[in-house]
């Protein structure tokens, strides 16, 4: 877009030339002013048909290209790589500007101006309306090969893009470095590509192997905490087997049994049997977590 032509309208002014007509003679006067016919040079009159063709726009043969490459981006890719400039790069690029031109560009070069001329039912009449056309249209209409690229930014790509299509035909040195050149590049972003894979595959067996570290260490944290629950349990097995009945009903069960009795005598439940159950559940699970806090606090 930043290049010319631009449109259908500019490829006409760049690739046609129109002759630009003689001055007409100033007319000669006798001595009493009557004008003085002149002879043709040559002694012959010239043919309206012949003077028609040597003053008509003239194609430029000499500077047209053999092909055409396009590149295409989108509104807002162009718009970021612009911002992205140095202050000192962007002397025309500023938002406003840049919007603007992308504008006409895309109004110049809108598929929809096809289906206008191509809808249009006095097509090919000599009074015909003349319709505005998009650039593409130019090429064509001179049996021009035409090949579009949607560039996203990867200039290495673009470039090798250019080439194959440009090389189909036979090479030519005057656009590019050379295949050794090219071939160097290549090979210097495939060892690039390599080793960023290469890091990201380290990277990724480092995150996992830490995840595998983790749950590792919070299985055996698991593990450690339940020993501790059961030599916890064994302990207090061991210390009730050493003493008798009686003695292990009174230091165990007389004193829950009677709070919660006391307890059913002061609610008064329905079903009195089951209250007290769930009264000493209840306390069961209470003492566990006094207990478990204080071999923790220990």
């Amino acid at each position: 877009m930043d290049g010319y032509p631009i449109c259908y309208t500019t490829c006409n002014e760049v690739f046609y030339i129109t002759p630009e007509k003689p001055a007409p003679k100033p007319k000669k006067v006798d001595e009493e002013g009557n004008e003085i016919a002149e002879e043709e040079e040559g002694g012959e009159e010239v043919d309206p048909e012949e003077l028609a063709k040597k003053y008509a726009p003239k194609f430029q043969s000499h500077i047209y290209p053999d092909s055409v490459i396009l590149l295409r981006g989108k509104d807002a890719f162009l718009m970021k790589r612009a911002s992205e400039l140095k202050e000192e790069d962007n002397k025309k690029w500023d938002a406003e500007n840049l919007a603007r031109r992308i504008r006409c560009y895309n109004e110049a070069n809108a598929v929809d101006l096809f289906k206008k001329a191509n809808n249009d039912p006095m097509l090919g009449h000599p009074k015909a309306q003349v319709h505005r056309l998009p650039m593409l249209r130019f090429f064509q209409e001179n049996k021009t090969e035409v090949f579009e690229i949607k560039f996203d930014g990867n200039t290495f790509e673009m470039f090798e893009s250019m080439r194959v299509y440009i090389e189909r035909n036979g090479r030519s040195y005057n656009y590019l470095p050379s295949v050794r050149v090219l071939n160097v590049k290549r090979e210097e972003e495939l060892v690039k590509e390599e080793k960023n894979a290469k890091a990201e595959k380290a990277d990724a067996e480092a995150g996992a192997k830490t995840k595998s570290e983790a749950e590792k260490s919070a299985l055996e944290k698991l593990q450690d905490g339940r020993l501790e629950s059961i030599k916890c349990h064994m302990e207090e097995l061991e210390s009730t087997s050493t003493l008798n009945m009686r003695q292990f009903l009174m230091k165990q069960i007389i004193p829950v049994l009677t709070e919660g009795m006391i307890d059913v005598y002061r609610v008064g439940p329905t079903d009195p049997v089951d209250y007290l159950a769930d009264y000493i559940f209840q306390k069961s699970n209470a003492q566990r977590k006094q207990v478990k806090t204080k071999k923790n606090a220990q």
